[in-house]
């Protein structure tokens, strides 16, 4: 039961993200953007417990820019839910392999965006919620050094995409997302992650 909450958690993440805000009094019509439609439609089918149809989605935003980390961030988030709710072992290793695989590409692709454009505060926000992803991941595997290395930075990523990137209000949620991970956690890995 614990692991279709935090699933369901994860998923309500995708869709907050990808929320459009409204600038202002007055709702402009939002612009039509490839990479924000296709993660939308990854998103969907997802929720609707549709991993090819989703992973296709997610790779059509990829595959618009191989350098942005937000489609690869989005991609492993969607591979650690669908590793949450498996209950077939075979599968669970597959998703799991492709989520450690996305993630790493995130963290790669986003730290590259960050050395050419150090007020890329889009980076900043995908760098954040792919160590969030390996952190959640992390706790479940009760691997709490992995957990203790990886949070280290995430508050830096988070604090650099709200100020670099202030209209994007998902950052507070992927901020409240982390302490709720991290009170979680047992007392005795608290307390060693604070040491870090």
């Amino acid at each position: 039961m614990g692991r279709n909450k935090a699933a369901i958690l994860l998923l309500s993440l995708l869709l907050i993200l990808l929320t459009p805000v409204a600038n202002g009094t007055h709702a402009a019509e939002p612009q039509p953007n490839p990479l924000h439609s296709y993660l939308r439609q990854g998103v969907e089918r997802v929720f609707n417990l549709e991993p090819e149809s989703a992973f296709v989605s997610l790779q059509k935003a990829i595959d618009l820019d191989r350098e942005n980390p937000t489609g690869y961030a989005f991609y492993a988030l969607a591979d650690l839910f669908f590793y949450e709710i498996s209950l077939n072992q075979k599968e669970r290793d597959k998703f799991q392999e492709a989520m450690l695989r996305h993630v790493g590409e995130a963290i790669a692709k986003g730290q590259s965006r960050i050395a050419k454009d150090p007020k890329d505060g889009q980076a900043y926000f995908a760098l954040a919620m792919a160590k969030i992803i390996k952190v959640r991941w992390a706790i479940g595997q009760k691997q709490y050094l992995v957990v203790a290395q990886e949070t280290s930075g995430i508050s830096d990523y988070l604090e650099k995409a709200r100020v670099e990137a202030p209209q994007n209000y998902d950052t507070y949620f992927l901020m409240g997302l982390l302490h709720y991970h991290l009170d979680h956690l047992p007392a005795v890995a608290r307390f060693f992650s604070s040491l870090l």
